[in-house]
């Protein structure tokens, strides 16, 4: 039950997932799934965090460094970033692509992904928690348009509320 919270609650995961509606293939879907659980339940005992925690990062906007030490294991698990903080362009895009539309990532998408890669900090945690926080922010630019209603994917979510003050939690 909490790693079905945790592919909800996850953000970043999520917004690979849902926000940009790609439509994924029967076989591959379960197979990530798999993968991401296993991944999510690594970096979660590794840092002694819970799903509930890293939700709060982002909907309470609570300050917890074992929260986002989650996130960045959980992108360096994904090779989205290197031991050293980089970013691997060609392993988020290729997380970010559409599998079923020639595997091309869009332009504005790019665009997305290299104004969040400038997030500066030397702190890892801190820096992979600002960057998926941005990613989210531009979630409208991941969007697809829906022939039919002309709607996008984006368009169906709740829209965001207002920014509340951080809540530091002992990392004790």
């Amino acid at each position: 039950m909490k790693i079905c919270c945790l592919i909800v609650l996850t953000v970043f995961i999520t917004l690979i997932c849902n926000l940009k509606g790609q439509q994924t293939t029967k076989r591959s879907q379960p197979k990530f799934n798999r993968l991401f659980g296993n991944i999510s339940r690594e970096c979660l005992k590794e840092h002694r965090v819970t799903p509930e925690r890293v939700l709060g990062i982002y909907t309470l906007n609570i300050d917890d460094r074992r929260a986002k030490c989650y996130v960045a294991c959980m992108l360096l698990r994904f090779n989205v970033t290197s031991k050293n903080g980089g970013y691997n362009d060609k392993e988020l895009e290729q997380l970010m692509a559409k599998p079923n539309i020639n595997s091309e990532v869009p332009t504005n998408m790019k665009r997305a992904i290299a104004i969040c890669e400038k997030q500066v900090d030397n702190d890892q945690c801190e820096k992979a928690f600002k960057f998926t926080k941005c990613i989210y922010a531009h979630k409208n630019e991941f969007a697809v348009k829906n022939k039919e209603n002309n709607s996008t994917s984006a368009d169906r979510r709740r829209p965001v509320t207002q920014t509340k003050q951080p809540v530091r939690l002992s990392t004790t």
